[in-house]
């Protein structure tokens, strides 16, 4: 499957669309702003997430830990009156030479399932003051949550490239949009 997603830096409007459904996918994919897919910017960065279904882009509902994937990721930035852009990608097999051949894209071994944060721990409320004060009781303390340790299962390395993947595609709708508008 080939698709972009991106937020207009002018007007704040997210976008998305899918050039290559693949023909044996069992589901289409549709890139839909706050269902499955987000373009935020905080503090000068911009944030690419998106969810795709396996089904999406395999022929088969699920995927299992060990199996591999080919995957590439191609991160494109460029306004609509500048002519110079920044492009590059992850592995090849997208664009340059010798062009599209899924052959030639990354192979990734995928890794278990990552357990999600432990449920936040909460104190039990102090008994009330003797003497029957005015005071109102003390709301209960919530202890932070420990950050979770990162599994061994390589699943960071698989979000990073999830996430390098969402901005390689926000890139690729620029760099068409753009290549269109000549």
């Amino acid at each position: 499957m080939e698709y972009g997603i991106w937020k207009n830096s002018l007007d704040g409007n997210l976008g998305g669309v899918v050039w290559a459904q693949h023909p044996d996918a069992q589901a289409e994919f549709t890139p839909t702003a706050g269902e499955n897919y987000t373009v935020v910017v905080e503090g000068g960065r911009v944030k690419y997430e998106t969810i795709v279904p396996v089904n999406t882009f395999l022929n088969k509902a699920a995927i299992a830990e060990g199996e591999v994937i080919g995957l590439n990721i191609v991160i494109v930035q460029s306004k609509p009156d500048d002519p110079g852009y920044i492009h590059t990608q992850l592995a090849s097999g997208c664009t340059g030479d010798p062009g599209k051949d899924a052959e030639r894209f990354a192979k990734l071994t995928l890794g278990g399932v990552m357990d999600g944060p432990p449920p936040p721990v909460v104190e039990e409320e102090a008994p009330p003051a003797v003497g029957g004060g005015d005071a109102a009781p003390e709301p209960p303390v919530i202890a932070p949550t420990p950050a979770p340790a990162a599994p061994q299962t390589g699943d960071a390395g698989m979000i990073a490239v999830v996430a390098l993947l969402a901005v390689a595609a926000a890139g690729i709708v620029v760099f068409r949009k753009k290549s269109l508008n000549k």
